[in-house]
Order: C-alpha cells, then sequence, then structure tokens
C-alpha cells in the first residue's frame, strides 16, 4: 500500500451505533472473535507489560503512522516514542487502550485498519456531533459531581454513558461533561471517561500476520 494512498484513509473509524436511539456504549473485546487475533493481542499485551521494544518493532508495519505529517514508517516512530528508553510515554498509553478492549472495523474502506483499540472509537455519532466534545464513559457508577471538586456535592452516577464534554472547563483531571438528555451536568473523573479521537491503535492482517498499523491521537 503507498503512503499517499494511507495518507487518505480516514483514521476515525465508526461501527453501527445510533447516537440519537441509544446514549450508552458499553464496553467490548472483540479480539477474542478469531484465534489469531486472539494470540496477536495476548502477545502483545505481554510485550506491553515487559516493555520490550525489540519485540513490539517485530509487529510494527513497514509503513506505520504514528501522526497525521511525516510520521510514518519504523525508523520514525522509534525515534518519535523514545523506545530505547524503557520509560517511553508510549508504554502507558498502549497499556490503557488495550485493556479498554478493541472492535473490528466493520465499515473499513481499506483493510489497513482491520481493527481498533480501544473499542470507544467505534462510536457513532449523528450528523453535526463533535467527536472532539464526545467522551464514553468507560466504567460503572462513574461519580459525577457538581463543581471540580472530589469532596462536592454527588449530583448523579453514570455507566457506560455517551455524553459531551467542555474541554475549557476541565480542571486538573476532572471534566465537565453533561448527558444528552441534559439532565445531569458536572465533573467526572477523567480516569474514567475516554475519547474517541483521543490515542488509538490500528491493526491490519497482511500475508496471514496481524501487525500495528497506526497509534494515532487527534483527527
Amino acid at each position: 500500500m503507498s503512503i499517499k494512498r494511507l495518507l487518505t484513509i480516514s483514521l476515525l473509524t465508526i461501527s453501527v451505533l445510533v447516537f440519537g436511539q441509544n446514549n450508552k456504549f458499553p464496553p467490548k473485546d472483540e479480539s477474542t472473535k478469531t484465534p489469531e487475533l486472539n494470540k496477536f493481542v495476548n502477545e502483545l499485551k505481554d510485550i506491553i507489560k515487559k516493555k520490550d521494544s525489540e519485540k513490539l518493532l517485530a509487529i510494527v508495519h513497514p509503513e506505520i503512522k504514528f501522526d497525521f505529517d511525516e510520521g510514518i514508517g519504523i525508523e520514525k516512530f522509534k525515534k518519535n516514542w523514545k523506545l530505547e528508553d524503557e520509560n517511553s510515554s508510549l508504554w502507558p498509553i498502549m497499556n490503557k487502550i488495550v485493556q479498554l478492549g478493541g472492535a473490528f472495523n466493520k465499515n473499513r474502506t481499506e483493510t489497513f485498519y482491520d481493527f481498533v483499540f480501544p473499542y470507544v472509537n467505534t462510536v457513532d455519532l449523528k450528523d453535526g456531533d463533535d467527536y472532539f466534545r464526545t467522551l464514553v464513559i468507560t466504567n460503572k457508577g462513574v461519580n459525577v459531581r457538581e463543581k471540580p471538586d472530589v469532596n462536592s456535592k454527588l449530583i448523579g452516577q453514570l455507566t457506560y454513558d455517551i455524553v459531551t464534554y467542555d474541554y475549557e472547563k476541565n480542571v486538573d483531571k476532572l471534566y465537565f461533561i453533561q448527558t444528552v438528555d441534559k439532565k445531569i451536568s458536572g465533573y467526572i473523573n477523567s480516569n474514567f471517561a475516554y475519547s474517541p479521537v483521543d490515542y488509538r491503535m490500528f491493526l491490519t492482517k497482511e500475508k496471514g500476520k496481524w501487525m500495528i498499523s497506526c497509534i494515532v491521537a487527534g483527527d
């Protein structure tokens, strides 16, 4: 696949979830559906746990993409993430998105993006909704506080909800959100929510072999 062709691919994949009809998006991990992919993901988890950069690079696609400019290729990928350092910021990013679970890209137009971590990236919004102002609650019973203070009044709890949020009102690790029906507005712990345009990792299968083809954030 040429780089030019790769750059034309939309990285914000979607599946079939009608936002207007279902305002919840519970976790899922479809990597267990096929033995080969399940094995690959288990090996990937072990690589991440051990921070084994050598084994990681062995399963990276030759034309891996890691930003929306000139970020293509293994050598650039290695340099960008400083993989010679075991404290590379890539490891916690990969660990988080893999632990959230992934999903197949059912609406793909190119096979370069067959599967994506986390599953949150496959949320589908109705026309006019803003991915950058959307979050998916990734836990059960997430507290919503009236003010950006963990001791503030509890005004509700959310479980796997799709919510909008105002990042201008974020305070440290507390996000200001509002439910779709606008019945609940307040602050949540950012650890319990994820944006569809935050870091996501795409996998592809070529010649019978699974590989990491893309790790990006933004759009």
